[in-house]
Parts: structure tokens; sequence; C-alpha cells
């Protein structure tokens, strides 16, 4: 397994074009300050909301990225600046 290390600035567009379908990212919740390991997924559109409304926000404007969380089986905002390490494949990137 390999690790590299980035920057906060890179999380987003780790998280975002990671290139595999499953990824795990290790974050600080900013509800409790908890930390918690999430295995998402992005692009998923089967469990979307039918109303036409979406989400009522922009989670880019609150620096919140939004993945489908596999084990809750929900979709789930994740703080980008609590963002710990992010798994891919056999790579894993840490925030410095």
């Amino acid at each position: 397994m390999s690790e590299r290390l980035i920057t906060p600035e890179d999380v987003r567009a780790e998280m975002v074009t990671n290139g595999f379908e499953f990824s795990s990212v290790t974050f600080i919740k900013r509800s409790d300050g908890s930390t918690r390991v999430m295995n998402y997924r992005l692009g998923v559109t089967k469990h979307l909301r039918q109303n036409g409304k979406g989400q009522g926000y922009d989670p880019k404007q609150h620096n919140l990225i939004t993945v489908y969380d596999m084990t809750q089986k929900g979709y789930r905002s994740i703080p980008i600046d609590g963002v710990l390490s992010i798994r891919k494949g056999n790579e894993t990137l840490t925030v410095s």
C-alpha cells in the first residue's frame, strides 16, 4: 500500500476525481468533533428525492462535499476542512 501527503486544498479534487467506485474517508465531524470513517461512493443518483427541490443549499458554500454513504445507505455531507485521510484502492492520501 502506498501513502502520499496532500494539502487541504487538494482534498476536494482527490475525492471527486478518485477514479475508483468505492473509497473511504476519515474525517472529523462538525456536529460533535468525533472522528468518523466512511465508505463512500460518488455519482449515486438512484436514491435522490424526486421532489425537484434538491438539497436546498450549495455544499461548496459551506465547504462540504456530498457523497453516498455505503454503510448507512444514504447521502451525507463531509466537511472538507475536517478530512484527515482518503483511501482509494491501494493508496492512502494523508492531509498534511
